[in-house]
């Protein structure tokens, strides 16, 4: 893991997230490796509320272990990956 911070939702994210673009977000970025190799930079935009009180710790095993551990008061139903341009 990179980085792991609260941040405002904003207008583009916010209506993703169908949240207020004043919603406080957790934002973690991680570097993902494949044999020991970096392929991808991930960033997870994560609701405050879903989390409360996510550490950098608690991201170790990765966010669907924090939601099957139950530490979240969300469980992932989908996955909606987008991209964007640089």
């Amino acid at each position: 893991m990179l980085d792991l911070r609260t941040v405002r939702a904003g207008a583009r994210i916010g209506r993703r997230l169908a949240v207020s673009p004043a919603a406080e977000l957790v934002h973690v970025t991680r570097l993902r490796h494949v044999d020991g190799a970096p392929i991808a930079l991930e960033h997870l935009h994560v609701p405050a509320d879903l989390v409360p009180g996510l550490t950098a710790a608690d991201m170790e095993g990765g966010f669907y272990a924090i939601c099957a551990s139950g530490a979240a008061s969300a469980r992932p139903t989908r996955c909606s990956p987008s991209s964007r341009p640089s």
